[in-house]
């Protein structure tokens, strides 16, 4: 519902109407009361929600089975690399030269953007979020390939050398599916980079 942040700004005051509104449409809810909480962060009853809410994806996360989510999981994975793998292989058909410069511009963008792409499709990204990270990553790509001779010039370098970054926060966008107030998830989503890299 479009008025729901506004139902749920109303109703602050209210532990029983914001019970009621929770009630009736739970993930529509935990959609929009980061952005009322975010407008009210001193208000002690949205704090609890806030509280109540994080644990309540904490615990769905923690207890969902992994057979449902596992074989779903697995063929995105296997379409992404697939496709990534086929972009990283068409330069084959080149010379040596620009074989070489193909990949020092593009294979780290090539490896980053197919996990920024299992995130857009996991969590279920809004089509405006979709068209916007698309638009980035393939302006990206163009500016990168149109960057001077690497051994002429130091632009290719540097940009060679940030965007992988750029497009890691970017990584991080599509994880929130766009919703960049959303605090507990970037929480989320440093502790998935965390657990990842000890794992």
């Amino acid at each position: 519902m479009k008025d729901l942040p506004q139902k749920i700004q109303n109703s602050a005051h209210s532990p029983k109407e914001l019970e009621v509104l929770y009630r009736q449409d739970m993930a529509g809810f935990q959609h929009a009361f980061p952005k009322v909480y975010n407008q009210n962060p001193d208000s002690i009853l949205l704090q609890a929600w806030h509280e109540r809410l994080a644990s309540t994806n904490s615990v769905n996360e923690n207890t969902s089975t992994p057979s449902e989510w596992r074989a779903a999981d697995l063929y995105i994975i296997l379409g992404i690399a697939l496709i990534a793998g086929t972009f990283a292989k068409l330069p084959q058909f080149a010379s040596e030269s620009a074989l070489e410069q193909f990949y020092v511009r593009n294979l780290g963008l090539i490896v980053i953007s197919a996990i920024m792409s299992y995130f857009v499709i996991q969590r279920k990204c809004e089509s405006k979020t979709i068209s916007w990270i698309a638009g980035f990553v393939l302006f990206s790509f163009i500016y990168v390939n149109l960057t001077p001779d690497p051994n002429k010039s130091d632009t290719s370098a540097l940009v060679s050398l940030h965007l992988p970054f750029v497009f890691w926060s970017l990584t991080g966008v599509a994880f929130l599916r766009g919703r960049f107030r959303d605090l507990p998830g970037r929480m989320q989503y440093i502790r998935s980079l965390a657990s990842h890299r000890q794992s």
